[in-house]
This record gives structure tokens, C-alpha cells and sequence, in this order.
């Protein structure tokens, strides 16, 4: 009970944390680009893929309304291998602000998988991933859920309140998953872990701060460097 009680508790350097320092320069050039910017600029030193999308986008997203937008949640994996081969995933997605980050899901299971690119990928303007890596690694072996908040669901169905329900349904599963996970994970043999990066999700606001869709970006690993693609946005349904 204590481990599960604990993963509410206010945390203010939980394993997660490293990742706002990425997350405030994405979402910095994510504005930049509904200004304006070009891809290329706003996002410096990230490539971009599809930055021709951009045009488009940034009309879609005014035509909803919307002027501004932040991270609501990156989706962030842990794939765990022994001598080669795929043992443990750690599937997470991640709430990131300027200042916190907690787990909307967070569950691990056994695989075969051996995808995700090593650690010492992750360097330089990258490092911040690396980094939360590092430390959600620590908290899984010393079993210290105090390290992995779960995120607040009224904070998040403020942000999406037409998936009110399934928000908090997803909460409220992720206390008993991240519980799960930590007992699990002591009993993994493992000698490698590799990130596997996804989907990274924005909410767009109007000028009084109103929801107004959402956008998607994908990270991907091509040519020796991590890239941002821009994908598609979805207003928010009437």
C-alpha cells in the first residue's frame, strides 16, 4: 500500500524531470513556428522532418482558433536486453511542463523486442533524454516509486475535457501498473538498456488559454541524428 500511495506523493526531482529542459525548447520553437518561424529555425538544432507541412498546419491550428501550444505528453520507452536479446519494456508517457513531469501510463512488460537506440545516442542537445533515462533506471532498482509520480487527472481533463472519462480511467490504471512495474522489474536480468522515443503530443490553446485540438510530432532516429516530424493536428470535437 505504501508503494502505491506513494506514487501520488508530490515529487519535485521525480526521474521524469530531466526531460523538461528538452521539453521547454520544443515547445519554445513549436510557438515560434505558429509565428512564422520557419521549421528549421524554431527548432534549431533539431532536424525536422516534413517541415513542408508546416504551412498547413500552422493554418489548421489558427483556423480552430488556436495561438499557442505546449507538450502534453511524449511517449518514452525503456527496452531492457540480456546478451543481446529483448527481456523488459517499460512503456511510459510522460506530462511534461516548464517545471514537472509525471507518468500519465506507465507498465512494464516481458519482450522479445530489441528495438530503441543506445544511451550513448543521447548526447549533447539530446542529453536531457538520456539523463530521465538514467533516472527512472535508479528508481526501478532501488523500488523507490516516490521517484515516479503519477500525473494529476483534473490536470489533465482541464487540458482534454472531451476525454474526461478516459483520463481518468487511464489515472487511475496507471497507480496499479506503476506498482506492478516496480515489484516486476526487481526480478529482470538485464546487462542493456536502450530508448525507444514516439509520439510527442501538444495542446493547442486560444488567447484565454482555452483547449483547442491537438498536435503530433514523432521523434525518429535517421542518417546519426534524432529528428522531429511534424505530423497532423486535430481539433478539439464540438
Amino acid at each position: 500500500m505504501m508503494l502505491l500511495l506513494a506514487a501520488f506523493l508530490p515529487c519535485q526531482d521525480g526521474a521524469a524531470k530531466p526531460i523538461t529542459k528538452l521539453v521547454s525548447k520544443i515547445d519554445a520553437g513549436m510557438n515560434a513556428m505558429l509565428k512564422g518561424a520557419a521549421p528549421a529555425e524554431a527548432f534549431k538544432p533539431w532536424p525536422v522532418a516534413n517541415a513542408d507541412r508546416a504551412p498547413k498546419i500552422v493554418e489548421e491550428i489558427a483556423q480552430a482558433g488556436g495561438s499557442s501550444l505546449s507538450t502534453l505528453g511524449v511517449e518514452f520507452d525503456l527496452v531492457f536486453l540480456k546478451e543481446g536479446k529483448g527481456v523488459y519494456r517499460v512503456r511510459t508517457v510522460i506530462y511534461a511542463s516548464e517545471n514537472e513531469a509525471s507518468f500519465i501510463s506507465f507498465r512494464g512488460s516481458k519482450t522479445e523486442s530489441t528495438s530503441g537506440l543506445a544511451l550513448d545516442t543521447f548526447a549533447d542537445h539530446n542529453a536531457p533524454f538520456r539523463e530521465t533515462a538514467d533516472a527512472l533506471v535508479a528508481a526501478l532498482k532501488a523500488k523507490d516509486a516516490s521517484k515516479l509520480p503519477v500525473a494529476d487527472a483534473e490536470t489533465l481533463v482541464k487540458l482534454m475535457p472531451n476525454q474526461a472519462d478516459d483520463i481518468r480511467k487511464e489515472v487511475s490504471k496507471t497507480a496499479e501498473t506503476l506498482k506492478a512495474t516496480v515489484e516486476e522489474f526487481g526480478s529482470v536480468s538485464w546487462d542493456e538498456v536502450r530508448i525507444r522515443l514516439d509520439d510527442h503530443i501538444f495542446v493547442v490553446r486560444d488567447k484565454e488559454g482555452a483547449p483547442k485540438g491537438m498536435f503530433k510530432c514523432e521523434w525518429e532516429h535517421k542518417d546519426g541524428k534524432l529528428h522531429l516530424e511534424l505530423k497532423s493536428f486535430r481539433p478539439l470535437e464540438k
